[in-house]
């Protein structure tokens, strides 16, 4: 009787609604089946986890990101027979802080040799450009790699440096953005500011930054290193002399009189001038074509990493 009494109404409602009504509580009731079977199937994972699961499996990583290079050397450069049938020692000169002036580096560009290379830091805002420009002259760029410096009374505190107190994953990351920064460069160096101010046996001496090493060569990059200890697990160079850019004409004289008899550990020359002043580009150039420059073969530093 209970059943009756409440099925009687339904009908009764169902066969006096209109057609457009009877379509609509279909439409209706189909889409709470579908609904309840849709959350019974599916398990309940958070929207911003979605994203995240679909970013991870498909976002590359930023190493594989940034493309290998094979290394050339600018055109007319002589081999290391050539050299030592010479008689003359090898030289290849850096200059650090090219960039920074567009005046200067132009300069640097048209009035210097082009086995001279330049020594860009990552920091510049139009960093591309410049590496472009030096590109387009065959000048070897070396792209100042930020490590941490492990003496107390320098400050580590710039943007995407590597070394103390990083985890391996946080090296990877800025390894990756110095990567990024450093396309079309011949390869990355630590070797900048003057010998005073290195951390000799640093950071890149240590095992732990081995792993680094191995991406850079992965990535067709040379080293130019400020100590012989890294050179021994990188392809690359070591810086055998320093000058200071920053100081006065007679001191600069005096240093480039003195590079002949300065003796090194190396069987040559790898003068790093630092930073690029006016003053010292002008002294640079009236030393090349001084009779003490004809001592010497001025190569590009790449051809130095041939010398073990």
């Amino acid at each position: 009787m209970v059943k009756k009494l409440v099925f009687k109404p339904a009908c009764m409602v169902w066969e006096h609604l209109p057609f457009p009504g009877r379509a609509l509580l279909i439409f209706w009731a189909c889409a709470l089946v579908g609904l309840s079977l849709l959350f019974a199937t599916s398990p309940h994972i958070p929207t911003h986890r979605n994203n995240l699961i679909t970013t991870i499996k498909h976002q590359p990583s930023l190493l594989s990101q940034i493309p290998h290079k094979e290394i050339i050397k600018p055109p007319s450069s002589p081999t290391l027979a050539e050299i030592q049938k010479s008689n003359k020692t090898p030289l290849a000169i850096v200059l650090e802080g090219f960039g920074f002036s567009e005046a200067l580096s132009q300069d640097v560009l048209s009035e210097v040799p082009t086995p001279v290379a330049v020594n860009v830091s990552p920091y510049i805002d139009n960093i591309h450009d410049v590496i472009a420009q030096a590109q387009a002259a065959n000048r070897e760029i070396y792209i100042t790699l930020p490590l941490q410096n492990s003496s107390p009374e320098y400050d580590n505190k710039q943007p995407h440096m590597l070394g103390y107190g990083n985890t391996p994953k946080d090296d990877l990351h800025e390894l990756a953005w110095c990567l990024s920064q450093a396309r079309g460069a011949s390869g990355l160096t630590d070797a900048y500011g003057t010998k005073d101010e290195q951390s000799r046996g640093g950071y890149a001496t240590t095992p732990d930054f081995l792993p680094i090493a191995k991406i850079i060569e992965e990535h067709k990059l040379l080293y130019l290193s400020s100590s012989p200890n890294t050179i021994s697990h990188i392809k690359g160079m070591t810086v055998s002399q320093w000058m200071d850019g920053d100081t006065d004409p007679a001191t600069l004289d005096q240093d480039f009189s003195q590079l002949s008899s300065l003796s090194t550990p190396t069987p040559y020359k790898l003068l790093m001038i630092s930073p690029l002043t006016p003053l010292a580009l002008e002294k640079l150039k009236i030393w090349l074509n001084s009779p003490e420059a004809k001592k010497f073969t001025l190569v590009p530093p790449s051809t130095l990493a041939e010398i073990k």
